[in-house]
């Protein structure tokens, strides 16, 4: 423009006039972009938190309700709270739910689930205010906070900490069965713009707290042929008549629909016609029942009905439920009342599953399954314990829960570790968490060693994640030397090498050799692979001191009992990883041999994948001959063959830079080499980057870049 002025030869008033608008134009805008960086949430790293309850596969008829709450929860610049009020089983969860899915849009802080009921859980026992508190700020603090993020132990420093979080993020907060106003208040966050969702069954007591109270009633006639509709086979949908006879059984209970239409999908033949003869004669028992208007009666009509419709051993498994009396129990709990194995428990529970008694949540970051039962359910289930079981079984049923005798987890902690060298990593890990499963159930003191454990072969199968993502912050802060905390920092120390975290694994490996003696066998072999750890890091920089490190493990290895012959293959590879950093080849090459020797002794085969990797390392050098790619292809396929990530990641990798290396060496063939090159590259940046390791990310110059990039 201004271009065009001076060649039309404008009055020079004209130009200087123009040239102080843009002037102008660009102040005011340096001045607004301040304003716009203040009103922007602030950045995160990592990804925001989605912690909610299950959502309903079906959700239907309520429309009005969720209108309601989005006038309520309006993205204002303050805390606004909203109650959903209503009877056990009438979709307030599910409605707080599915709403702060809508709500999660408006607010950058993600949602966070907190739990308030005071029934019994894994563990068992009834829920104070203080365990209340301590869960649910315990989780919201580690959602909204960084990984690395360290869980303060008193309620009042994690009440502080989570409300400068939600006052920098503003989340969704939902607060589930809650019943005291009183405790709703400790939880609440105090910076502007978030939203707070509580559920309760009781909603007088929250009538005068100055929050808008949303009752919920039932659903309709039609919203409930819906939800019928949308969850049963099309044969039901066609027997028009059958649905609506028990849609208006269930008086419009979301929860009785549901299970309900759960019967209809799953059944056939005969079972179908017993529905439908049970809904159609007026003159049957249930039927009377039907008569009685309530969500209770509802309730009961169609856990009834679906009772009758299980075999023998499933009802005796929901009555055993109703025995144990907890909300959510792992399988471990239960098998001890039932008098068989495993594995016949197991089909009992599948079975109540699928015909919607029970749920299974995967909420549990450890992996281990967990199993939920509705209040209404499991009220049903103490009901037909009482009624049904003769009092000589309650009386012998509730004696062996008092006094069953606890499993001994040293068993599965020790075969955990043994099938993780073994390279049978899905049954080591089944292992492991069955005995933090166990030593749950259990109330067993040595619950932090099975959980460091677990931590032990996660790590070890190349698991991604911040260590707290499955140890108890407070085992790794621990500053009590014992057998547990060493193992967690241990596991701590590798997940920091992987992260290049060079400072934080070197605290943690100092705090293990300052701390752990050579007494107990148990805490010699955990020095032992600490200081295998120290060599693998300062031989990084300084390799006298790996070589210090390894001769000392050497010396205390061979004070263990059969001379510490589980760690030999270990131990010689350490030896191996030295030698090559000091460029001792010959000497590497006899301690890869002996670690194999070793390893194929004590049938170690992911320590067979890994000798190969340092093999293939060690030939590296020389990419043009045969064995460098012998031997990374023999880890890669050793590795895949385990699902090993981390490993076939790693061994991806090397074959990627082989193949660039060859690349560059036989012209004649750089295409071939420049395709397996880029393909090998690919699988060690997904592989590696789900671990949480930057080592593929840091070579995507070279391998993301012509040549490689053009042949693909």
């Amino acid at each position: 423009m201004l271009a065009t002025l001076v060649r039309t030869r404008s009055s020079p008033g004209a130009i200087q006039w123009f040239s102080l608008g843009i002037l102008v134009l660009a102040v005011g805008v340096l001045m607004l972009i301040p304003v716009l960086h203040r009103r922007r949430p602030p950045a995160r790293d990592y990804l925001v938190p989605s912690a909610l309850g299950a959502l309903p596969p079906v959700f239907v008829g309520r429309k009005a309700e969720m209108d309601e709450l989005d006038t309520i929860l309006d993205g204002a610049n303050r805390v606004r709270v909203a109650v959903i009020a209503g009877p056990n089983g009438i979709g307030k969860s599910a409605l707080a739910a599915v709403a702060a899915t809508r709500l999660a849009s408006r607010y950058p802080g993600g949602t966070l689930f907190g739990d308030m009921s005071r029934e019994p859980h894994v563990s068992g026992g009834q829920r104070d205010d203080d365990r209340i508190l301590r869960d649910v700020l315990g989780i919201f603090v580690t959602g909204l906070g960084r990984p690395d993020l360290e869980v303060p132990a008193t309620l009042d420093e994690r009440a502080a900490l989570f409300r400068a979080l939600a006052a920098r993020h503003r989340p969704v907060v939902v607060l589930d069965d809650a019943d005291d106003p009183a405790l709703v208040r400790r939880l609440l966050p105090d910076g502007a713009g978030c939203a707070v969702l509580v559920t309760t069954a009781n909603g007088a007591a929250f009538e005068d707290c100055g929050w808008p109270v949303l009752p919920l009633e039932p659903l309709a006639e039609e919203p409930s042929m819906d939800l019928i509709r949308a969850m049963v086979s099309e044969t039901w949908v066609d027997d028009d008549e059958t649905c609506r006879r028990i849609v208006r059984a269930m008086h419009g209970h979301p929860n009785a629909l549901r299970l309900t239409a759960t019967q209809l999908a799953v059944r056939s033949g005969s079972h179908a016609d017993a529905i439908r003869r049970i809904y159609s004669d007026p003159a049957t028992t249930l039927s009377a029942l039907r008569q009685r208007r309530g969500h209770g009666a509802a309730v009961t009509v169609a856990l009834q009905v679906s009772y009758n419709l299980l075999g023998d051993d499933e009802r005796r498994g929901l009555r055993l439920i109703g025995c144990l009396d907890r909300t959510s129990f792992p399988l471990s709990a239960l098998v001890p009342l039932t008098g068989t194995d495993e594995t016949e428990t197991q089909r009992v529970v599948d079975r109540l599953l699928v015909a919607g008694f029970l749920s299974r949540t995967s909420s549990d970051p450890l992996g281990v399954p967990v199993y939920r039962v509705s209040e209404d359910v499991l009220l049903f289930a103490r009901q037909k314990f009482q009624e049904e079981s003769k009092p000589d079984d309650r009386a012998r049923l509730l004696q062996r829960q008092r006094r069953e005798p606890a499993p001994d987890i040293a068993g599965p902690i020790a075969a955990a570790r043994a099938r993780l060298e073994a390279g049978d990593l899905g049954r080591a890990l089944a292992t492991a968490r069955r005995a933090v499963e166990l030593a749950r159930a259990t109330g067993d003191e040595r619950m932090d060693l099975a959980l460091a454990t677990l931590a032990e072969v996660r790590v070890e199968s190349g698991v991604a994640g911040p260590l707290r993502d499955f140890v108890p912050a407070g085992l790794i802060d621990d500053p009590a030397p014992r057998l547990a905390t060493y193992r967690a920092h241990r596991c701590a120390a590798v997940l920091a090498m992987r992260c290049r975290d060079e400072h934080a694994a070197r605290r943690s490996l100092a705090w293990i050799v300052d701390n752990c003696g050579a007494s107990e066998p148990d805490e010699a072999e955990e020095l032992v692979l600490a200081l295998l750890q120290t060599a693998r890091l300062e031989s990084r920089r300084n390799v006298e001191l790996g070589r210090a490190a390894v001769e000392q493990a050497d010396r205390i290895c061979a004070t263990l009992p059969d001379e510490g012959i589980d760690l030999r293959a270990r131990l010689y590879r350490a030896h191996g990883r030295v030698y090559g950093r000091a460029h001792q080849r010959d000497e590497a090459r006899w301690a890869a041999h002996e670690a194999e020797r070793w390893a194929l002794r004590r049938g170690q085969h992911l320590r067979l994948a890994w000798i190969a990797y340092d093999r293939a390392k060690l030939a590296q050098p020389d990419a043009s001959s045969d064995e460098a790619f012998r031997y990374a292809r023999d880890a890669l396929y050793a590795f895949s063959d385990m699902e090993h990530r981390y490993g076939r990641g790693r061994a991806a990798l090397l074959l990627a830079e082989l193949h660039w290396t060859d690349a560059e060496r036989r012209p004649a063939h750089a295409d071939g080499h420049r395709r397996r090159a880029q393909t090998h590259w690919q699988v060690a940046r997904d592989e590696l980057s789900e671990c949480g390791d930057d080592a593929a990310e840091r070579t995507r110059q070279r391998f993301a870049t012509p040549p490689y990039a053009e042949v693909r």
